[in-house]
């Protein structure tokens, strides 16, 4: 008797599981499907139409092909054929697909191929990529002009350091990176200044062309001029500062002269 309840269950069973896949397969924010061995996808979930505006027949009507980007099609040709060559799955594929009111959205794919059949998960990655996009042009802009850059967490240890930080103070960016700015190039008599910078900057203030002296690592004092800024996340959680240095010490040379000139003239 015990058996044949057990084989009057697993029919059951089998419906309950296909019923919740399915209704996992609806709601996911995940882009699911599937595609066959021509290079239609057969299969699409309702993220796809919220992800790139198209509709699943639409996006279903066509080879997929058509709807990657022109630069990316040849790599997404070379990775399907590499799939169904030699089976292994596919974890973090990336391309642009086309977006129905204009532009391209950057999907990471996992895929696996079962009976010619490809199964495939995809994530919608354009806010890191153009985030990541957006950090490289500006770490190449940094290392391209003359002023010192460095960012730093709020509590002033150095997390980057330019070209021209490492001309302007002496360290390289591997002896300065992970070290406190206070000792390092703040000297000791203006310590405070890091932490009120930041508090000024949380406080909404701007600091701009703020004249201070800086250590250079053969021990000599610099004049320098700071622009500090915060640096925020997609959430606008403060990550860190960023601080632009600039040598002004032969503009206080140049100033000192001229106030000792006044002073002569003036009785």
């Amino acid at each position: 008797m015990g058996s044949l309840r057990t084989l009057k269950s697993e029919p059951s069973l089998i419906v309950r599981e296909r019923e919740a896949a399915c209704r996992v397969f609806e709601i996911s924010n995940d882009l699911l499907g599937c595609a066959n061995d021509e290079g239609y996808f057969t299969a699409l979930n309702p993220a796809w139409e919220r992800t790139l505006g198209f509709s699943r027949e639409k996006l279903m009507g066509q080879p997929f092909i058509e709807f990657v980007h022109p630069a990316d099609r040849a790599a997404t040709l070379a990775e399907v054929e590499r799939l169904r060559g030699d089976g292994s799955p596919t974890l973090a594929f990336e391309n642009r697909y086309a977006v129905k009111d204009g532009g391209w959205c950057w999907l990471s794919w996992q895929v696996a191929v079962r009976s010619d059949t490809l199964h495939f998960v995809a994530h919608d990655v354009t806010r890191r990529v153009a985030t990541e996009q957006r950090r490289h042009l500006l770490a190449n802009l940094a290392e391209g002009i003359d002023d010192a850059i460095l960012t730093k967490t709020t509590d002033g240890v150095i997390t980057s350091w330019n070209k021209a930080a490492e001309w302007l103070y002496g360290f390289t960016a591997d002896e300065a990176i992970g070290r406190s700015m206070v000792g390092l190039i703040v000297p000791k008599e203006r310590s405070h200044e890091p932490k009120m910078i930041v508090e000024r900057l949380l406080a909404g203030e701007g600091v701009r062309q703020y004249t201070t002296q800086r250590l250079r690592k053969d021990g000599t004092m610099l004049a320098v001029s700071l622009t500090a800024s915060l640096l925020r996340d997609d959430q606008q959680s403060v990550l860190g500062v960023a601080v632009v240095s600039r040598d002004i010490s032969e503009l206080s040379l140049e100033d000192a002269q001229v106030r000792g000139e006044i002073d002569e003239v003036v009785p």
